[in-house]
């Protein structure tokens, strides 16, 4: 919980700043795909969003979602506030893909280095699983 109210603070912060600097009135026409309505300001916060989940990649578990959810909601607070025209529900279902994103390939990582760490299962009593031939186990 710190770490989104961590990130739900400075990506609020950062919404106001970096809207202001941009002093965005009108949609910025995306260059890559064309029919997204992208403002210099979500580029912005989108690079500074991935850098930071990024650093925290490493991290994982509570920390690294905590923040990813908590600066990805307070950039589309802040873009629906700060920034007159703005498509609440494009906005909403925008950044909560990539926050959503995010969050499920961290998840498929940890999955996959918990499976790789955990080796493989120990063989049953009897078997021996170098040879292929059974091992006679007195009991």
């Amino acid at each position: 919980m710190p770490l989104f109210l961590l990130g739900f603070g400075l990506g609020a912060s950062l919404s106001a700043l970096v809207v202001g600097s941009f002093r965005e009135d009108t949609p910025v026409r995306d260059i890559l795909f064309g029919s997204l309505d992208m403002r210099g300001s979500e580029a912005v916060l989108g690079i500074i969003l991935l850098l930071c989940a990024t650093v925290l990649w490493w991290r994982g578990g509570h920390g690294y979602f905590g923040w990813t959810i908590g600066m990805g909601v307070a950039i589309v607070i802040g873009q629906i506030v700060f920034v007159l025209g703005t498509k609440a529900n494009e906005t909403i279902a925008g950044w909560g893909g990539l926050m959503a994103g995010l969050c499920l390939l961290r998840l498929l990582v940890l999955v996959i280095m918990r499976d790789q760490s955990a080796g493989p299962s120990p063989a049953p009593d009897g078997d021996s699983t170098r040879t292929g031939e059974t091992l006679d186990v007195k009991r």
